[in-house]
């Protein structure tokens, strides 16, 4: 399966509008030490209109940018490309019962497809603007969703639940390398280093 770097791109990522977060940095998901790398968002479930957990993380704890590596198969692995995890890359157990965690390198990550609104698979070639909406598909696998755990926050497999969106905000289309990119502090955003 080879790397296919005109459907690769550099963007911005949240989970139905909410910044991705790790359970070690939700004030709930402190308790289960066990998945301290497995992702959540800081939003827990609403009850009569307030929200029972909540938690705003450092901007430099979450990984706000994601790298999606384009594959000629049209999946695309998912590294994290800012926070605490950077260079790590989004999996889940192949019987897609853990919830989604941070996986040290490539090999041992999940690759996924991505799925538009009408649930046809997309590649960055079918994405023309800058933002959108898809569904993750672990490949050959279940799709992504929500599962909620003791009325107290999220947590994301492919096990029952609601199938979630992942927003993506196109930062940079199609490069030639994840090792000619940094994120510039100052400036707020990734830039290729040499620009740094």
């Amino acid at each position: 399966m080879g790397i296919s770097n005109n459907r690769s791109f550099l963007a911005k990522i949240k989970f139905n509008g909410e910044d991705v977060i790790f359970y070690d940095k939700h004030s709930y998901g402190m308790n289960f030490s066990s998945q301290k790398n497995s992702i959540t968002t800081p939003q827990g479930p609403a009850k009569t209109g307030d929200v029972l957990a909540s938690f705003t993380p450092d901007i430099w704890d979450s990984p706000e940018f994601a790298y999606f590596i384009g594959h000629d198969d049209y999946s695309y692995k998912i590294q994290f490309r800012s926070g605490n995890h950077h260079a790590k890359y989004l999996g889940t157990a192949s019987d897609s019962t853990r919830a989604l965690r941070i996986y040290p390198d490539a090999v041992s990550a999940t690759s996924f497809t991505l799925y538009d609104s009408n649930l046809n698979i997309i590649t960055l070639d079918d994405i023309t603007s800058t933002n959108k909406s898809v569904y993750l598909q672990q490949l050959q696998g279940p799709f992504i969703k929500r599962q909620l755990i003791d009325d107290q926050m999220y947590s994301y497999s492919g096990r029952r639940g609601n199938l979630v969106k992942l927003d993506i905000e196109i930062v940079e289309r199609g490069f030639d390398g994840i090792e000619n990119y940094g994120f510039s502090r100052s400036a707020g955003h990734f830039l290729r280093l040499d620009s740094n």
